[in-house]
């Protein structure tokens, strides 16, 4: 699993959740457990995370530990991976909510999509087609 670019895209995190999801998955496939692999993933997923979002790992972490007195490494993974899911559709939904359909990447500046003025189409009545046909 690659590092998140810190202060990036939400589409680093977005890229790390999802290989972190296939990866698990294939480990489940295999038939380890998650009891096998929290202990030891778990540290080595946070070292990848930017740094913004380990910290509001961290503290989640410690309002959870604060509540629960004793968390196993299993509970602790399946904790984790609810909250980078939450923090990528977070991420994602601001992104959309700054740039929305409208921002041009490259330039980094907000333009329509369509750069052709309006203009209004005439759109045949009931009126025009009976006029045709007395004419025709």
């Amino acid at each position: 699993i690659g590092r998140a670019k810190s202060g990036g895209s939400s589409t680093n995190l977005r890229q790390l959740f999802d290989t972190l999801e296939a990866r698990l998955m294939g480990l489940e496939s295999l038939g380890v457990t998650a009891e096998r692999f929290a202990c030891l993933l778990l540290p080595l997923v946070e070292s990848t995370l930017p740094e913004p979002v380990l910290i509001q790992w961290e503290r989640s972490r410690s309002v959870r530990n604060a509540d629960s007195s004793l968390l196993d490494s299993n509970n602790e993974m399946e904790e984790f991976r609810a909250f980078l899911r939450k923090e990528v559709a977070s991420n994602e939904r601001v992104e959309q909510a700054k740039g929305g359909f409208f921002q041009d990447k490259s330039a980094g500046e907000i333009k329509p999509l369509n750069k052709k003025p309006f203009q209004a189409q005439k759109i045949a009545t009931a009126t025009d087609l009976v006029s045709m046909e007395e004419m025709g």
